[in-house]
């Protein structure tokens, strides 16, 4: 089990690289429908982790972000002021970036993507995550140990 007493020695960034599989739209402000994608992906992959991380009151042991568009500034902004969808397209990836804030989840998370890459590959790969109604496959993780937080 999981020592949440114990501070980390280390955090760890990951970078996910996403890939829609069919044109439509997303809301700017997707974190928490990511962070809500991440557990239900977790449900299947790794049952154990997201029960652990889903029970109780306990304080949140990892973070992640909004989907990253490749858009200005600017645009994203107006998106979010009018409440308005932003396309995608399965010709670009999108990043999210998970944070996970016990060192002792790394081998978790680690052990549960190579176990989701280990599936099929080529036109039977599963989708990786739903993010709202958009279907997403993993394109790349992307861990950089130069990254400052650690």
């Amino acid at each position: 089990m999981i020592d949440t007493q114990s501070s980390p020695d280390k955090l760890y960034a990951l970078l996910l690289k996403l890939r829609p599989l069919q044109r439509g739209t997303l809301m700017p402000f997707s974190g928490e429908s990511v962070h809500g994608a991440l557990l239900n992906w977790l449900k299947t992959s790794a049952p154990e982790v997201e029960t652990f991380l889903h029970e109780g009151n306990k304080r949140r042991l990892f973070t992640c972000s909004r989907l990253q568009f490749h858009l200005p500034p600017q645009r994203m902004l107006d998106a979010e002021r009018d409440n308005g969808h932003l396309p995608l397209g399965p010709d670009k990836t999108y990043t999210i970036r998970i944070t996970l804030l016990q060192g002792e989840l790394f081998p978790l998370f680690n052990s549960a993507l190579l176990y989701f890459n280990a599936a099929e590959t080529g036109s039977n790969t599963p989708p990786f995550i739903q993010i709202g109604k958009q279907l997403f496959t993993l394109e790349e993780v992307i861990l950089n140990n130069d990254d400052p937080i650690g």
